[in-house]
Order: C-alpha cells, then structure tokens, then sequence
C-alpha cells in the first residue's frame, strides 16, 4: 500500500484533495451503515452532482472547536501516551481511500496509533452510544473511521475518545479491535464505487431518504418529453401514490377537526394545563414580507379517463 501524505495548508486546499478519495468518516456509506450518509449521496458527491459542503455544518463545526478541549483532557487522564496533532492528509489512491486524522498517540507498550475524536451529545450518547447496557459502543461507522485511519497511517492500535460536554466534561475512550476483515471490505467497495463514478454509472438511490437530493439534483427540467409507458413499475408506483396522497389528505382534514376541537375548549385563553401537560395557543403578528425567488420541479400526475376507468 502506497500511501500519499498531503501536508494541509488551509480548510480548501484539505476539501479539495478530500474530493479525489472516499474520506474514513464517508467510508460507512460503502457498507450501508452511516446514519446520514448514502451510498447514492456519496456517489453523487463524488461524482459533482452536488457541492461537497458537508463539513461546514453547524455539527462538524462544534466538533472541530471541541477537539482542542478533547486532547486536554487525553493529555491529563492518559499521560502515558506521546500525543501528536497531525496537520496531514492521508491517501491511498489505489483504493481512492483517504483519511484526516484528529490525533495520532505512540503508546509505551502498544506502539503507533490513532484516536478518533468524537463531540456527542449527552443525549445522543445515551441512546446511540450506550443504549439499553453500561457498556460504551460506538456507532459502526465511527469504528470503519478509526480502522481506517489506523489503516492509512500504519497503526498498530485505534481508539475512539468520545467527548461528552452536560454538566461535567466526561471523556470515553473506546479501544476498536483491530479487525482485517472489515479494512478489506471497505477496499473491495472503494474500488467499486470508484469504478461506478468513473463509468457514469449511478447507483440505485435510497428513495426513503435520498428524496431531498434527488429534489436538489433534478430541480430544473430542460423541457424535453420521455416515454415512461416501458417503465413495468410505473403503474405500481402511481397507485401507491394515490393511496398515500389520499390518506395524507385524510390525516390533514382529521389533525384540521382536532384543532378546532382543542382551540374550542381554550376559547380566549392563550395557555391551558392538563394533567401532564398543557396545550397553547398564542396569537401570532406576522409582519409583512417580500419571498425571495426560489425555482423548484411541481410533481403532477394527470392520467387519462381510459386509464383511471381500466
């Protein structure tokens, strides 16, 4: 394995040698197993179908300012460990696999190796991270991350350090097996899913939850006209339409006979209490606005009387 170290001069220099690998935090999509990430919005990331500005959300901004308040608390509980803040990006570009890692840690007894640093939410960490028992698993896509990386920088060990801020600062760290298997999985993958984005191939989306980008990648229509009648699925999909449409118009009128009901029983009142709870009303002012233009494809299906009548 040849790997590539790219020293990283600013934020866009880094994003822009990311967009030539699959990163280890975008590995878990070639496996099905990231919370956010699709195979089909990997590959249309990849591919320039849409811009690549998943890092600069409000959540991987709170975890890079966090990171620092992190390793202070590795260096106080773990003084054994050598602890080094990498500023280089690591590339292996036969497999087109990448990786940034947030600290790498040379251990007395273990050797070189690489802790992946993870901002979680208290909540969040309770009920992803811990679940139902005591003991800490992180999700399956953060320990492909931290394999990943111990992979690319030649580790003998990985952790994952969970930083979790409440009304404390607690601290996990998470020793991930180190598992051949799983690294070799995720190589086979990276080198199908390039081969799929060189090609021009498009993978088969996630209709459940890549809607909005095929909305964002498909919100103008360039006035030509196809022929769907060869499409065998067609006929199923407008009837399943038909039947959710109508009982989304059903549930709406039922949640409309409901609100009057409860705005009923307040009459005047802004605020009323129950046992458990209270419902409220307040009166809203909504000043006056100018819409901003916005373009976007209105889905209609309009079917011919033979048809609705077969």
């Amino acid at each position: 394995m040849a790997v590539v170290i790219t020293p990283i001069e600013n934020r866009e220099q880094w994003k822009a040698v990311r967009r030539g690998v699959v990163g280890a935090s975008e590995a878990g999509a070639l496996v099905g197993v990231h919370e956010w990430q699709t195979y089909f919005g990997l590959w249309a990331k990849k591919s320039g179908k849409i811009p690549d500005d998943a890092e600069d959300s409000p959540a991987m901004e709170r975890g890079r300012e966090m990171e620092s308040v992190a390793i202070n608390v590795i260096r106080k509980r773990f003084p054994h460990l050598n602890l080094t803040v990498p500023h280089e990006h690591y590339a292996d570009r036969e497999f087109g696999l990448g990786a940034t890692p947030d600290l790498l840690a040379d251990d007395p007894e273990r050797g070189g190796g690489v802790i992946q640093i993870k901002s979680v939410h208290p909540s969040i960490f309770r009920h992803t991270w811990l679940g139902d028992t005591d003991i800490v698993t992180p999700p399956l896509r953060i320990v492909i991350q931290a394999l990943m990386e111990a992979e690319l920088t030649g580790s003998s060990w990985a952790a994952v350090a969970a930083l979790v801020v409440d009304h404390g600062i607690d601290l996990h760290m998470i020793d991930v097996p180190m598992h051949l298997g799983i690294v070799e999985k995720i190589k086979t993958e990276a080198l199908r899913f390039w081969e799929m984005v060189f090609s021009g191939r498009e993978p088969d989306p996630d209709y459940a939850r890549d809607g909005e980008l095929i909305r964002a990648m498909l919100k103008r229509d360039d006035g030509s006209e196809i022929d769907l009648s060869g499409v065998n699925e067609l006929p199923e999909l407008l009837a399943q339409r038909e039947k959710a449409t109508a009982l989304a118009k059903q549930y709406e009128e039922e949640a409309k006979t409901i609100n009057a009901h409860l705005l009923h029983l307040l009459g005047d009142a802004a605020r009323g209490h129950f046992n458990g709870g209270y419902i409220s009303a307040k009166t809203v002012n909504r000043a006056p606005y100018e819409v901003k233009a916005t373009s976007y494809r209105q889905l209609r299906v309009v079917r011919d009387r033979e048809w609705r009548s077969a």
